[in-house]
């Protein structure tokens, strides 16, 4: 919903376990970078939950955050990471 449509929207993972949060955000991610057409501006606050320093952390969660960043622009997506 949130790739193909242009409304705004904030999602609340903070009843999800930390597990849970990862693996939300790692398919999120990917579908936005798949499927986004329309300009979109993505805040993640937390970001070092999801892309933490080391990789060992749930890889691929951080990986489809740091693909998103690297290659987002082709989609006509902006990121800002807060932490």
């Amino acid at each position: 919903i949130v790739a193909l449509s242009q409304i705004s929207v904030i999602l609340d993972l903070s009843l999800m376990t930390q597990e849970e949060q990862r693996v939300f955000a790692a398919a999120f991610l990917t579908a936005l970078h798949q499927d986004n057409r329309k300009p979109l501006h993505l805040i993640i606050d937390e970001a070092d939950e999801f892309a933490p320093q080391r990789a060992s952390a749930y890889k691929p969660c951080r990986d489809a955050l740091i693909r998103l960043m690297q290659r987002g622009r082709i989609r006509k997506i902006a990121c800002t990471l807060i932490t």
